[in-house]
């Protein structure tokens, strides 16, 4: 499961970073230092994804673990109604706000404009995002990390295919890898879909009752992983924040360094996305002894795979 997480987590990785190299190549140091303080902004909203689906594989994957499919079929299909309700309104928020957020991070003048133009694009985007990574999060949940790899793939192929078309040949420049990401997030969500919903079945339809149920326990997982995600874009924000009194060509250095850092550590953040599926549905069944060992090798393989890529 970790091993079909790594491709595509390091596939979208690896784009995101030849996008922002596509970018350099435009020659212009502010819009290099744009992407940077919109991608801050941006790892804010994503942070709070992760969270939400977190939650609602934890959910499903320890209802299937029970043997209770039912009543994973009902989480999936509440616990979407929550993501895109939480999605939608801290896109909304942010997206108003987005200018007095880049004050805050740092950003002044024509990097400021850029950025705030960049978030207009993308922000609305967020919650296609934030249901294709819960889909792909049930889809881990029932145990197919192919299919879950799939979803992660087809975006950065997308992503791959149209950065270069829309930045350099249709002219768009910095505009075009803002545009991009939407398409490719809108084929996220499509393909995570047709893994959950088409494929295995494991979407229940939303009923308002279940809905307003659902919610405690969603939000009781959802909650304390938000507090826990958010403190990486924060810390990251003040580095920021103090990185900006030294011009832009610092900001932009800043920005690809911080697109670098995940290609070499894709694999612990597959590992942390296979590993709550396998603790839900062991959880569910009982099997203590089975999560203590899943837990044990993932401390292991933790520890020695930074230890390679450190030395």
């Amino acid at each position: 499961m970790t091993a079909s997480g790594s491709v595509g987590l390091v596939a979208i990785f690896v784009v995101d970073f030849l996008s922002l190299l596509y970018v350099s190549r435009l020659g212009d140091p502010v819009l290099t230092a744009s992407v940077g303080f919109a991608s801050q902004v941006l790892f804010f909203a994503m942070s709070i994804n992760i969270a939400m689906s977190i939650a609602i594989s934890a959910l499903v994957s320890r209802a299937l673990g029970a043997g209770k499919r039912p009543r994973a079929q009902r989480f999936a299909g509440s616990g979407l109604v929550h993501v895109a309700a939480v999605s939608l309104f801290v896109s909304a928020l942010m997206f108003v706000l987005r200018g007095q957020i880049l004050d805050l991070v740092g950003a002044r003048g024509a990097v400021h404009d850029v950025a705030a133009n960049y978030l207009a694009i993308t922000l609305p985007s967020n919650i296609l995002m934030a249901l294709g990574m819960s889909l792909q999060g049930l889809v881990r949940a029932v145990g197919d990390p192919r299919r879950a790899m799939y979803v992660t793939l087809t975006g950065a192929i997308v992503t791959a295919i149209l950065d270069p078309l829309l930045i350099f040949v249709l002219g768009f420049g910095v505009y075009g890898a803002a545009v991009a990401t939407v398409f490719s997030r809108l084929v996220f969500t499509l393909v995570g879909s047709w893994g959950a919903v088409h494929v295995h079945g494991i979407v229940g339809r939303p009923q308002r009752e279940w809905v307003m149920r659902d919610l405690v326990p969603m939000m009781g997982i959802a909650a304390p992983a938000i507090l826990t995600n958010l403190a990486t874009p924060v810390g990251n924000t003040y580095a920021l924040r103090v990185f900006a009194s030294f011009g832009d060509e610092t900001i932009a250095a800043f920005a690809i360094i911080d697109r670098i850092a995940p290609v070499a550590f894709g694999v612990l953040f597959a590992l942390t996305g296979s590993i709550g599926p396998i603790i839900g549905q062991n959880f569910g069944a009982g099997l203590y002894d089975r999560i203590r060992r899943a837990m044990f090798d993932c401390f292991a393989v933790s520890g020695v795979y930074v230890l390679v890529v450190w030395f």
